[in-house]
């Protein structure tokens, strides 16, 4: 059911300590620039994208987010990139909860990044199930609010990231990240009891493992033929075997069950489409497939095509998408998301926030060079002066002579 907020009015997560603390130290992060008087480039704002970038969730830093840490602080140090920037995200922020920090403490007068960096939009749409227009105007309102606040600065819009799958209660939880960080994520882990053997097509896919994809050099090759002896019964003679689907063994009635209930809730690799009234998700074994109930990837795709047309007509915001990034386009309406770039609940694994992070360095870098050189504003001109009273006396007394 919908638990979505009024978007227009700001709202506070005080009850819960962890969110508190996490505003907390977002507020100690800007007083130590403000008190220093360091410049900052780039401001990112925003829900759990902008908090793990930091290597943080709710305030703490777990180990698992040290890699994208190290990640952030490459891209956005002074003296490693030459940009300057700060993230304001805290973990299940709705429009609504980042509004409410913009206005207390997160957004103060001494403060002034040139780009303010948006990132909404998850949370409102996959855990607390707005509606599309309601996602676009509680992002729009905050657009709104640092325009207000802050009229010189530069904003732009990060699109929402493709997601396909819900992100589950009030709170967040370490488990919405974790599945980013899982080895071998996209496929089957370990050998599934009472399955002799595996065909390679029913791997989910990886463009890390992949002969096309990314990657050291050899690791395609060292992969492959990790899969073709990955799930052989100990003793097998014949490895070779296992490349031909013919030559397996059959498996018994009992190990088909096992095999298909290992496999029926296995969705990191979705495909997604849009222009359906429902997104179908296959698992590995594409025997499988279930309906979710919200078409999310059909919303996020309404919801950036609104946010573009807004960013569109106005000078001083920019939309940015970064849906090729973690989406593999199949055709016009379908997708299929990255496993190695990006979770169904649409966290960045490591590769994913280096790959977005390069784009978005670029993207800043571009924005900061137009500025400087942009030509001054001309001195508006000075009024012409009046003639004095003096003046005017003499010129009177010569027509009276």
């Amino acid at each position: 059911s919908c638990r979505c907020d009024d978007p227009l009015i700001p709202t506070s997560r005080g009850e819960w300590p962890m969110w508190m603390n996490a505003h907390k130290e977002n507020r100690k992060t800007i007083k130590a620039y403000t008190s220093e008087n360091k410049q900052v480039d780039v401001a990112f704002i925003g829900e759990s994208l902008i908090e793990e970038m930091d290597g943080r969730w709710m305030g703490k830093t777990p180990e698992n987010l040290a890699p994208t840490a190290k990640v952030f602080h490459k891209h956005f140090t002074k003296e490693k990139s030459g940009i300057e920037g700060v993230a304001l995200g805290i973990a299940g922020d709705t429009s609504a909860n980042v509004l409410w920090r913009t206005m207390h403490g997160e957004m103060p007068t001494e403060f002034n990044p040139k780009i303010w960096w948006l990132s909404l939009g998850m949370n409102d749409l996959g855990r607390m199930q707005c509606s599309e227009e309601v996602v676009v105007i509680g992002i729009l309102r905050v657009v709104e609010q640092i325009r207000s606040a802050k009229p010189d600065a530069k904003i732009v819009i990060n699109s929402m990231l493709p997601m396909a799958d819900l992100r589950g209660g009030l709170t967040p939880t370490p488990k919405d990240y974790e599945d980013a960080f899982k080895r071998y994520r996209g496929r089957p882990g370990g050998k599934p009891k009472g399955v002799n053997a595996i065909d390679s097509s029913h791997f989910a896919r990886n463009p890390a493992f992949d002969k096309k994809g990314p990657g050291p050099k050899g690791a395609a090759a060292k992969q492959k033929k990790g899969q073709d002896r990955r799930f052989l019964k100990k003793g097998t003679k014949d490895k070779q075997d296992a490349k031909d689907p013919k030559k397996l063994p059959k498996m018994t009635p009992k190990q088909i069950r096992d095999f298909k209930k290992r496999t029926k809730h296995d969705i990191r690799n979705p495909v997604i489409q849009t222009g359906q009234n429902k997104m179908k998700k296959f698992n590995p074994s594409k025997l499988f497939m279930k309906h979710n109930k919200l078409p999310l990837w059909t919303s996020i795709n309404a919801i950036n095509g609104e946010l573009r047309k807004f960013s569109d007509k106005h000078d001083h915001i920019t939309f940015f998408d970064s849906t090729d990034i973690f989406a593999e386009r199949e055709s016009t309406n379908k997708y299929i998301l990255l496993s190695n770039m990006v979770s169904a609940r649409g966290h960045p694994t490591t590769e994913g926030y280096r790959a977005w992070e390069d784009k978005v360095a670029e993207k800043v870098k571009k924005i900061l060079a137009k500025e400087e050189t942009k030509p001054a504003p001309a001195p508006a001109p000075e009024p012409e002066p009046e003639p004095s009273n003096e003046s005017e006396s003499e010129s009177e007394s010569e027509s009276s002579d």
